[in-house]
């Protein structure tokens, strides 16, 4: 592999090797506002990956080379690994670990999690967030593109990009900048009353409640920017978007609970469903998965009225 640039070195591409002259460039993953990701194979070890390439000039060479610094410093299977950065004139290439898909895509192409897969992927992002934050580092933009399925298994949620990350400091110990993704900004932020770690963690609540609901639990989709900043300032302790959902699982809950005789016919034993009672036994999974689910949001996270530091306790 090619050397790298170091976070603090000065500019000096014809000190080292060139990204070209190391890896092959493949077909485009992904574009953002200041980069584009592509696929990517070593020249000499054959491994594949993939690179994000930004410009110096639209991106700021120093924004770069702050977020590689932030970057190298964190080794844990639940975030995007870091390969190297490398510098040809004005433009930068982060070469990364290669992931399959993004938390979107699933979002967007199989809009279904058993509770098993929901448990699982939960678990695996707060991990992901609680090495973030022991390493005094505050994402400021997790949503869904920003959380990336990876892993031999295509399975493991990596937290990605870290190009509006800020690792805080004896002198720097609280942020006041408004950056990342409206839909998924805490009310703090927005207010400007400055800010750490619980904004992670009310960005991961907006998207746990996106995986659940199908929508955000403050506005709506098709509100522009002021008004959804406007609706997620005026937050109650808890959504009532989740308190009628809440309500609507407990009256289902009762309809089943009274109508729940076909699962005592037979003792259980080699008795099949038909008609009605095959229709009603399919609802009532969907509402126990919901029910479960719900339940969990609830007592597990419980983001919205009391956000932690503290991420031990929601492991599960």
């Amino acid at each position: 592999m090619g050397a790298c640039v170091s976070a603090n070195a000065k500019n000096a591409p014809e000190e080292f090797p060139s990204f070209h002259s190391s890896y092959k460039f493949g077909a485009q993953l992904g574009q953002g506002t200041f980069g584009s990701v592509f696929h990517a194979k070593d020249r000499s070890t054959l491994e594949k990956c993939s690179v994000k390439v930004q410009k110096g000039r639209e991106s700021g060479d120093d924004n770069i080379k702050y977020e590689a610094e932030l970057w190298q410093q964190l080794h844990h299977p639940n975030c995007v690994g870091l390969i190297g950065i490398f510098q040809e004139a004005d433009v930068f290439f982060a070469v990364m670990e290669l992931c399959h898909c993004s938390l979107c895509d699933r979002l967007v192409d199989n809009p279904r999690w058993s509770v098993t897969e929901f448990k699982r992927d939960v678990k695996q992002m707060l991990l992901g967030i609680r090495h973030l934050h022991s390493c005094q580092i505050v994402h400021r933009d997790i949503k869904p593109q920003n959380v990336l399925y990876g892993g031999p298994d295509k399975k493991t949620l990596k937290i990605a990009d870290f190009g509006t990350a800020h690792q805080l400091t004896s002198s720097c110990k609280m942020l006041l900048k408004t950056l990342g993704s409206v839909a998924y900004m805490a009310p703090e932020m927005l207010a400007g009353e400055g800010y750490t770690y619980s904004v992670d963690m009310w960005s991961f609540g907006v998207l746990c409640c996106t995986i659940l609901l199908g929508q955000f639990p403050c506005g709506n989709f098709a509100m522009s920017n002021s008004d959804m900043k406007q609706a997620i300032l005026e937050v109650e302790a808890e959504p009532r978007r989740l308190t009628r959902l809440s309500v609507q699982l407990k009256q289902e809950g009762e309809f089943m609970d009274n109508n729940n005789n076909y699962n005592n016919n037979n003792n259980g034993a080699g008795y099949e469903l038909n008609g009605f009672d095959q229709a009603l036994g399919k609802i009532r999974a969907q509402w126990l998965w919901a029910k479960q689910c719900l339940h969990m949001f609830h007592n597990r996270l419980n983001m919205f009225s009391k956000r932690t530091i503290c991420l031990k306790q929601h492991l599960f």
